[in-house]
């Protein structure tokens, strides 16, 4: 029976490091691993709110001139009244005469299926007719291209108008930087909301 003894006793603690510490042991490992995850997304929170600081501190630099600048690229809210002032304070600085001035009420040109993707601006279509000489037109399509507002021309339509001549047969000297035409333009503006 003493030989037999130390066998049962350890029989006995295998049975119980089976039954008892073995579950103790997985829990222990699965616990290591979720607390080396935590410590990880905590590392990374860290690491987060640092670039935060950063770009805080960076954004806060930045003076109010150059954020209402910034601002005027893509602004927050499209407003068709500003815009339509701007446009025709070019048109007056390029001796063109408006027109009209039209929202298209339009909301994305995007062919993406929109009902999954969320919208980070909106764009609106704005169509304008100004009339004058081609070479001040050319001029204010430079500045329209040099403005900070962000402005896509989609259609453009020119149409020259002949002069009325009351002589038949006094000949008209046509310098095309000297006629009168009307140009009707169709431009997409670009807005956060």
């Amino acid at each position: 029976m003493k030989s037999f003894l130390p066998f049962l006793i350890i029989g006995l603690c295998i049975g119980m490091y089976f039954m008892y510490i073995s579950p103790w042991v997985v829990e222990i490992q699965e616990s290591r691993s979720t607390n080396a995850e935590y410590v990880s997304i905590l590392e990374k929170a860290k690491e987060v709110e640092a670039k935060r600081n950063e770009i805080t501190t960076k954004y806060s630099s930045i003076s109010q001139e150059n954020l209402a600048l910034i601002r005027k690229v893509i602004p927050d809210k499209f407003d068709q009244v500003i815009f339509a002032n701007d446009i025709n304070a070019l048109a007056i600085k390029n001796n063109l005469e408006m027109k009209s001035i039209k929202d298209k009420m339009s909301e994305s040109v995007d062919s993406i299926d929109t009902s999954q993707v969320e919208k980070k601006y909106k764009t609106t279509t704005i169509a304008f007719s100004v009339s004058g000489q081609y070479k001040d037109f050319l001029s204010f399509m430079k500045e329209i291209e040099s403005s900070l507002q962000l402005i896509d021309v989609i259609d453009l339509i020119i149409s020259f108008s002949s002069p009325v001549q009351s002589n038949p047969n006094q000949r008209i000297v046509k310098n095309n930087n000297e006629q009168i035409g009307d140009y009707s333009l169709e431009v997409q503006v670009y807005s956060l909301q």
